[in-house]
């Protein structure tokens, strides 16, 4: 240990130190080794004769000593290192098994959880697409029941206009063989606009395909698919 001396000055209320390192004020500036090198670098190039004396006393007496006490306790700290790693390594050993057997059941824990997510997922995929297929039922059924009424509402309206050209066509007859009085012109043209009327139906059946297993449906369209229908649009 290197002591660094100073002047010692009064204390408050005037009164004096006790004098017992010959006037100086020390100061421990040294302990370790590396300690000891920082503070010979600061005095190996004075010119002061006793701090060279010092510096030499230092590297010759002081710092193999210091350097032998550092090795000393070095070693004595790597034993106890090692001494722990040891410990540390038989308690490790006698852990494997009980971490071995905590592995393997988190493992299994692992797998079941995963398989009864990927059973969850494919029940409800399957939900998912029963229900689907439900959808694209009902909304053939749907599009049935209105092409059925459709077709109705033409059927009636072709009978009106059947019902309606016999009478003009009666009516019109009957003028041309004198029995009424009415204008040729007018009833010829109402037989005209009926034929049309007639026509105009039979020219909208129009043929509309409808899978009842893809769901694919629109008019005059063609699937692939099986379970087919084939419905006269109205």
């Amino acid at each position: 240990m290197i002591l660094e001396s100073g002047p010692i000055g009064d204390t408050m209320g005037g009164d004096h130190q006790a004098d017992t390192f010959g006037g100086h004020k020390w100061e421990c500036v040294a302990v370790t080794c590396e300690q000891y090198q920082d503070f010979l670098k600061m005095i190996e190039k004075s010119r002061d004769p006793n701090e060279k004396d010092l510096h030499l006393r230092i590297v010759e007496q002081v710092l193999p000593v210091v350097e032998k006490a550092e090795e000393s306790h070095r070693r004595k700290m790597e034993r106890k290192q090692k001494e722990l790693m040891s410990v540390q390594k038989l308690s490790g050993a006698k852990r494997s098994g009980r971490l071995a057997d905590k592995q393997e059941r988190e493992r299994q824990e692992r797998e079941a959880i995963e398989a009864a997510e990927k059973h969850a997922a494919e029940l409800a995929t399957a939900h998912k697409e029963q229900g689907k297929q439900a959808k694209m039922e009902q909304d053939r059924q749907s599009r049935m029941m209105t092409r059925e009424q459709r077709n109705k509402d033409r059927e009636y309206k072709r009978l009106l206009h059947e019902e309606e050209l016999a009478k003009v066509a009666e009516e019109a007859k009957r003028v041309e063989a004198g029995e009424a009085r009415g204008s040729e012109r007018h009833l010829k043209a109402q037989i005209e606009k009926h034929k049309r009327d007639l026509e105009d139906l039979s020219a909208d059946e129009d043929w509309v395909f409808d899978c009842s297993g893809c769901g694919v449906h629109g008019k005059n369209v063609v699937c692939p698919g099986s379970f087919t229908s084939l419905f006269l649009l109205g």
